[in-house]
């Protein structure tokens, strides 16, 4: 009977926490959701979306696929890991298997879109132009 009792408690406790805390946290996240999907456009929303949680899937899976870095010698666990893991990755290029290679590929996707979007912005800057994503430059 008082495991049922604070059962209910805790569960009236983390509803309540959810309510009054987390809730008004994620309204606002939606609320940018909404006034992104707005100024995109459904179709481009929707396609980034996509894109986005397909690009987070598979650079989940790879590394659990191959055990990365684990079974290929480099070992990192906690802070830092992608760091280490970008800087040992050339590994994965000793076999040739298509998923090494993906994994390798998807390693390298962030530091080479971070370098290519500085450049992008750099030149935007010196020759005077916005850059804007959104359908509506006006804004």
């Amino acid at each position: 009977m008082t495991q049922t009792i604070i059962t209910i408690l805790a569960v009236i406790a983390f509803g309540a926490f959810c309510w009054f805390i987390i809730w008004p946290q994620m309204r606002d996240s939606y609320r940018q959701l909404a006034d992104s999907e707005r100024k995109l456009g459904p179709v481009k929303f929707t396609a980034l979306m996509a894109g986005t949680l397909a690009f987070i899937g598979v650079f989940v899976w790879l590394p659990v696929r191959l055990d990365y870095p684990d079974s290929y010698g480099h070992p990192c666990h906690g802070r830092g890991c992608l760091f280490h893991d970008i800087y040992c990755s050339p590994v994965l290029l000793h076999a040739h298997r298509w998923d090494e290679i993906s994994l390798f590929v998807l390693l390298w996707i962030l530091p080479a879109t971070l370098v290519a979007v500085g450049f992008i912005v750099l030149a935007r800057k010196l020759r005077g132009t916005k850059l804007s994503f959104y359908a509506d430059d006006a804004e």
